[in-house]
């Protein structure tokens, strides 16, 4: 045997063993697999929200809402002070939600200028699970290798949308409201009706080139997949305005869209007996501190 096929068999059987030890480290995918952790903040304003998201077991809720997931590692939730940064992101095996935005959300839902049409408790409960959701979903696409065709934030939000959409809770529109009107407070815009006017408004360029969509646009692909699901539930959204009519004739459509790959990228990662689990519990429920 020469010199050059002696080499060849070692780099094939080095090969080989490094295959199988990678095989044989490798994690199999798991439920209850979320660990969560409140970061102590640094802005000393900022530690009563701190021990009142403990005292209400902010992330042990989110915790329990994604333990039928079965993920490959362990993924980290987490609130934490960004340096007056409003803000939240999905790096490193983490989703981090800034203490700064948890304060904009209490603060939007507590102003004068929230609108009739939702509580300060759903402002609240709406925009923090849908900003949870949000981060999560970039987390799944990266956990699980889930290919994209289009924008990733555009994703993350119909992810997020689907999930409260298909947990049955009969608070379901008032969350859903909740989520609208942080789109539009994000917007400077403080009701539907100012939408129907005709007025000229200069928009910063550099906001169409950001990676997320404009919140106005955010708001009502939301709604749109909220009609979708149940227009029964939510058709005040087009007597009202909220939605246009001609935009609504096809949210049925889109939400089978978002629905057909849920089901077929996602689903099969989640534990239905673990998921029943979960939507027979009141989850999501402030009135008692759920434990781990």
């Amino acid at each position: 045997m020469t010199g050059m096929c002696r080499l060849a068999r070692i780099i094939v059987l080095l090969g080989g063993i490094s295959f199988f030890a990678s095989v044989s480290l490798a994690q199999a995918p798991e439920t209850n697999r979320i660990l969560i952790d409140y970061s102590a903040p640094s802005n000393p304003a900022h530690r009563a929200l701190y021990e009142r998201l403990k005292q209400k077991g902010a992330l042990e809720r989110i915790q329990m809402l994604l333990s039928p997931f079965r993920l490959p590692r362990p993924l980290t939730i987490r609130t934490a002070g960004c340096d007056g940064e409003i803000n939240a992101w999905f790096e490193l095996d983490s989703v981090t939600v800034c203490y700064e935005y948890i304060e904009y959300v209490f603060e939007s839902a507590a102003s004068w200028k929230r609108p009739e049409w939702v509580s300060e408790h759903h402002a609240i409960m709406g925009a923090m699970i849908d900003v949870f959701l949000h981060e999560v979903g970039h987390a799944l696409f990266d956990y699980l290798d889930i290919p994209i065709f289009g924008r990733e934030e555009d994703a993350a939000d119909q992810f997020a949308a689907y999930m409260l959409l298909s947990l049955g809770r009969q608070d379901t529109p008032q969350l859903m409201a909740g989520i609208i009107y942080i789109y539009l407070n994000e917007a400077g815009v403080r009701d539907f009706s100012v939408l129907n006017r005709k007025r000229l408004r200069i928009v910063d360029h550099k906001q169409h080139a950001d990676v997320h969509s404009l919140p106005l646009q955010r708001m009502y692909n939301t709604l749109c997949l909220a009609y979708g699901a149940n227009p029964a539930v939510f058709r005040e959204a087009v007597e009202r305005g909220a939605l246009p009519a001609d935009r609504a004739e096809s949210c049925a459509d889109e939400f089978q869209q978002v629905e057909k790959a849920f089901r077929k990228l996602i689903q099969p990662h989640i534990d239905l007996d673990v998921l029943k689990n979960v939507l027979s519990s009141d989850t999501l429920s402030l009135g008692r501190k759920v434990e781990p």
